[in-house]
């Protein structure tokens, strides 16, 4: 009781929202601010985002690839808020369980209050869907462009928050020969089409991994996500990461240089289906499947032939700061 009146009464929550600007390359990315706000100092973002017009058209004239992630802290420390409802609602969850089990009897009261607990969903969206905004920048034009995204979220098996590789290994795909990245594009080859959502499996060393689905109208988003991989590789615990993604092909010109990426998806020649890993003894794999025989049983198997051993190629640039990452971990 005194620890509640004393936040709500004597001494009200002092909120700070911080706002980080990265502008992402093909292959790269660059912190360009990073700023606290108050309740009382607070500006529209439009208003941060403006500022950076001038810098925006010298990084590159064409078209500019950044995203602004919001972070949350109580006034004078540093604890991220978000990470501290996340742990709220799980121990929440926690308690009323074993209480329930405890009593071995219905309650009412706790049902009730097991309702409001699952009201609060944080756990069911992935984390950048609240906190983290995609645009692309024309500054020719001046014209802004936020991301439209989609998401696809699994459920978490073990006490870390991830799943189990041995869950990802059963079921049908136990009946398929060969490796984790094997059985990983086999799974999404199987439905024949190349026009699927990108997915990044993370496996980590105590033989759990993450997936992650998702899908934008513009290509900001996959170059977050890349990056995002990349800082978990050099936190630690991360063996192997595991891409597929769609590409678009098309052919090498100076003329294409100076058109925005979706004038030149505009000139895409054909479409495949790219898979790439790479793991922390440095060794890559990648094959793809063109989206015209991606139906074709023989042409499957040949192609899955060459997977062993294989070296980044369309995935080189992209994936260039999960291989570092890896390389600064292991140095």
């Amino acid at each position: 009781i005194d620890k509640r009146n004393e936040t709500i009464k004597q001494q009200p929550f002092q909120l700070v929202k911080e706002i980080t600007i990265t502008v992402y390359f093909p292959g790269d990315s660059l912190k360009v601010s990073s700023v606290n706000f108050t309740v009382d100092n607070d500006v529209p973002i439009s208003n941060h985002i403006d500022q950076f017009k001038t810098m925006f058209a010298e990084i590159n004239p064409y078209e500019v690839f950044f995203s602004a992630e919001f972070k949350f802290y109580e006034n004078g420390d540093n604890i991220d808020i978000y990470s501290e409802i996340e742990k709220g609602v799980g121990k929440m969850k926690s308690f009323i369980d074993e209480m329930l089990n405890r009593i071995e009897d219905d309650c009412p009261l706790c049902d009730e209050i097991e309702k409001k607990i699952n009201r609060f969903k944080v756990n069911l969206f992935p984390r950048d869907m609240f906190l983290v905004t995609d645009y692309l920048y024309y500054p020719d034009r001046e014209i802004f462009h936020r991301a439209e995204r989609l998401a696809g979220v699994v459920g978490m098996t073990s006490k870390t928050g991830r799943n189990l590789l041995s869950v990802f290994q059963s079921g049908p795909l136990s009946k398929i020969g060969g490796s984790i990245f094997t059985k990983f594009i086999l799974m999404h080859v199987m439905i024949g089409t190349t026009d699927l959502m990108p997915t990044f499996m993370i496996i980590y060393d105590d033989n759990t991994f993450e997936l992650d689905t998702f899908h934008s109208s513009i290509k900001t988003t996959m170059y977050r996500k890349i990056n995002e991989v990349s800082i978990k590789v050099i936190k630690g615990g991360v063996r192997q990461v595991l891409l597929m993604a769609p590409y678009i092909v098309i052919e090498s010109s100076q003329n294409n240089i100076p058109l925005t990426s979706k004038g030149r998806s505009e000139l895409a020649k054909n479409e495949v289906l790219a898979f790439m890993s790479v793991d922390c003894n440095s060794i890559e794999e990648e094959v793809y499947f063109e989206d015209d025989k991606i139906k074709c049983e023989s042409y499957i198997f040949d192609k899955m032939k060459s997977v062993k051993n294989s070296k980044l190629e369309l995935g080189k640039t992209n994936m260039a700061p999960i291989i570092g990452a890896f390389k600064v971990k292991n140095a």
